[in-house]
């Protein structure tokens, strides 16, 4: 069985820092009265970082991603997804995970959003950790559980494993099928499937539930499959896709 293990962690602020103190200070100019007591009883904040004008949710994430990477031993070529857990993201379309994708230099492999406000971060993990025990993402190792070992972290319990006992093991890749028209600013395409014909192969997998005279609705994303195909390493992973996606109609 497979699991996930998490290699690095890396986190990032914005400078600019305001205390209770300083909130309370800022409130009675207007003519509200608060306390840091009162604000500290019902949120459990005693302090919030504000990000100056122009810079968003994706600038913080790649800070932090590049600290993770760095506590890993990897580079932004080594990724093959992106969840981004936020309830404030840079735009609706695209993504943030896209956007962050961009400034990281980490093409080639699957980004998105997950928005459950403060619960996201679990979330988030919980969507990897099932993409890597899937195959679907290729961060897969054995005895170590990502959620569990989230949780360890949260109770503020050492991880039971060093740097140097991590290994990874091959590489895995998803590509997405559109119904999109690129001639048209990539609206959706809607129309009948006529005919449909999917890859197979070893160590390649198809998402999707496509049959021959599926009716394509635009009330729906235009997401019709995910192929997946991995690889020993990256350029086999991706000679492998490219393959698959050849034999995709």
């Amino acid at each position: 069985m497979k699991y996930s293990r998490i290699t690095g962690t890396g986190s990032y602020l914005p400078p600019r820092r305001l205390t209770n103190a300083d909130l309370v200070a800022e409130l009675a100019a207007k003519g509200v009265e608060t306390s840091d007591e009162w604000i500290v009883e019902r949120t459990g904040i005693r302090a919030r970082h504000f990000a100056t004008d122009g810079v968003y949710s994706s600038d913080l994430g790649l800070e932090a991603a590049k600290k993770a990477l760095e506590a890993a031993g990897r580079t932004a070529k080594d990724v093959d997804l992106i969840i981004v857990a936020t309830s404030t993201p840079d735009m609706v379309f695209p993504s943030t995970a896209c956007i962050l994708q961009n400034k990281l230099g980490a093409n080639g492999g699957a980004a998105f959003d997950v928005q459950a406000v403060c619960s996201g971060f679990v979330y988030a993990l919980a969507v990897a950790d099932s993409m890597v025990k899937t195959g679907a993402a290729k961060w897969t190792a054995t005895r170590i559980d990502l959620v569990e070992a989230q949780v360890r972290i949260a109770a503020g319990l050492p991880l039971g494993f060093t740097q140097e006992q991590v290994s990874l093991h091959g590489h895995a890749i998803e590509a997405r099928v559109y119904a999109e028209d690129p001639a048209h600013d990539f609206m959706p395409s809607t129309g009948r499937l006529l005919a449909v014909r999917e890859p197979a192969g070893e160590h390649v997998r198809v998402d999707s539930s496509l049959t021959e005279g599926l009716e394509i609705s635009p009330h729906y994303d235009p997401m019709l499959a995910k192929v997946i195909a991995w690889g020993a390493d990256r350029d086999a992973a991706l000679g492998r896709l490219d393959a698959a996606l050849g034999h995709t109609e």
